[in-house]
């Protein structure tokens, strides 16, 4: 992909970002940066990344782009033809392993379930699934055994073969509705486990939690992929309806901001929460996780204090490496 930028300075994009916001004005652009008028934006968009976002822009566009050689009628179903996904063609449990979780972000696939949470198959002209949202716990006897609990849920599971990848506790609840019951939701690394080895190992949870007196808890597996995800001043917040909204969003001080160390860009992290240091100070401090920083395999486990300005500082990126690419990807149709 070409690059954006050619100077270091990743947020130049921003004093760019109102001219970018269609296809007609990136062509504009591209003849402002060929403009005597304005010499100084020549060195940071480059010709070939406008020329790579103008061909995403027609592709995303649902007028296909001018050929002038070819004049003659083309059917423009005949090349492409209608996809049309028959729900219908697959059976009730595949359907529900796929539609269970919908309208959770990841959308991940159910392997196994306990309980009797009722799930019915949307049917009828206008069948659509129940979105779902997840829930924390708090007031519940797990809550108070799960530090005895939970290291002894990834030795069972080890103990069976189960290649599992997050353990979590968490109620779900239809949008707008009360959460159901307390679950113990388990990741799997996909098509690695079958509904009957999970039935089974489900089976196994249900007995380590009885033996903590947790009876009314239900387990169930999914599909999942866990990835530790690890300048100048940040923009301005603008309005949903502003032209440059979805372009500067990264770029402004909003929650879960994708972030890296300078010196190992490829683990990328979110930082979380503000803090402000309190009193005279006008410091401000974003909560992060330690291996978003401090990656385990570059650096060793040991407490970091930077006490003086003597000692080396570990700079932190906005947007590492392949968020950075993400960034330009949804930058480049506007």
């Amino acid at each position: 992909m070409p690059s954006l930028l050619s100077l270091t300075n990743r947020y130049t994009v921003d004093t760019l970002a109102q001219r970018t916001t269609c296809h007609r004005s990136v062509l504009y652009l591209f003849y402002i940066l060929n403009s005597p008028y304005f010499p100084f934006l020549i060195p940071v968009i480059s010709p070939d990344f406008l020329t790579a976002c103008i061909d995403i822009a027609w592709q995303r566009s649902t007028t296909p782009p001018p050929n002038f050689s070819d004049f003659s009628f083309k059917d423009p179903e005949a090349a492409n033809p209608p996809r049309i996904v028959d729900p219908g063609g697959i059976s009730d449990s595949e359907y529900e392993a796929l539609a269970y979780y919908a309208g959770l972000p990841s959308a991940p696939v159910l392997v196994c379930r306990t309980g009797n949470t009722s799930w019915k198959r949307p049917t009828g002209p206008e069948a659509y699934r129940v979105l779902r949202e997840a829930k924390p716990v708090f007031d519940h006897q797990i809550a108070t055994v799960w530090d005895n609990l939970g290291p002894k849920v990834p030795d069972y599971l080890d103990s069976v073969g189960v290649t599992w990848t997050s353990i979590d506790v968490v109620r779900f609840a239809n949008v707008g509705e009360d959460p159901g019951p307390v679950v113990l939701w388990i990741g799997v690394k996909p098509q690695s486990l079958s509904g009957e080895d999970a039935r089974l190992a489900a089976i196994g949870c249900r007995g380590l939690l009885r033996k903590f007196e947790t009876t009314d808890v239900d387990v169930e597996f999914r599909e999942s992929v866990f990835t530790r995800s690890a300048g100048p001043k940040l923009l301005e917040r603008v309005p949903s309806y502003d032209a440059t909204a979805d372009v500067r969003g990264p770029l402004t001080p909003a929650l879960c901001l994708p972030i890296a160390a300078r010196a190992t860009p490829y683990t990328e992290g979110t930082g979380g929460i503000y803090i402000s240091e309190g009193g005279d100070s006008k410091r401000v401090f974003v909560l992060t996780a330690r291996h978003v920083i401090f990656p385990r395999n570059a650096v060793l486990n040991e407490l970091y204090a930077r006490t003086t300005v003597r000692q080396p500082r570990r700079d932190v990126l906005l947007l590492g490496n392949k968020a950075f690419q993400t960034f330009l990807k949804s930058v480049m149709p506007r």
